[in-house]
């Protein structure tokens, strides 16, 4: 694992250094963005999006994959943030550009 891990209350929370576990295509996103958990053992079970301000915009309970496709076309040109919680309760996140 790289980066730092805090652990509160019961949540484990891996900083920006997870760049190896999620994976984000394409990106920079027009229309349709897939995440990816590299770790097929602990799947997505929820996927929200932050804009810059950290403003929750877009949230969606998974069934339970280790990918995620879904539409943003919705979502102004800007820098934004994806979070993942897995069936193991870790978050993980990541950045995109939506052109």
């Amino acid at each position: 694992c790289q980066g730092d891990v805090f652990i509160s209350s019961r949540i484990t929370y891996r900083d920006k250094n997870n760049k190896d576990q999620l994976f984000l295509s394409p990106n920079p996103v027009v229309n349709e963005i897939v995440v990816v958990n590299k770790n097929i053992n602990d799947e997505i079970i929820e996927f929200e999006i932050y804009d810059e301000k950290g403003t929750l915009i877009f949230n969606k309970i998974v069934a339970g994959s280790n990918r995620v496709k879904e539409n943003i076309d919705f979502l102004k040109s800007g820098a934004y943030t994806v979070k993942c919680k897995l069936i193991s309760n870790t978050i993980l996140t990541q950045k995109f550009v939506k052109l």
